[in-house]
């Protein structure tokens, strides 16, 4: 959904190619579509003890809107 106020993106997290998601607050100007990001870097935070085997970010999919998850055909 788009929103004024927040960004949501999948981010690189190491050299073998993992991604997370990230979200972040994003104020100012859009001049592009796509992802607006605060700097060249970012600063994830995560819970002590978060790896990211066994994630919700490793098993990602993307599910398009009106299909039912589990749902058969």
């Amino acid at each position: 959904m788009p929103c004024g106020w927040l960004e949501f993106g999948r981010l690189p997290f190491s050299t073998t190619g993992q991604k997370v998601s990230v979200c972040w607050f994003f104020e100012g100007a859009r001049i592009a579509s796509g992802l607006h990001l605060p700097g060249r870097s970012i600063e994830i935070a995560t819970p002590q003890g978060w790896q990211y085997e066994g994630s919700l970010s490793q098993q990602f999919h993307f599910i398009p809107s009106g299909v039912r998850e589990g749902a058969d055909g």
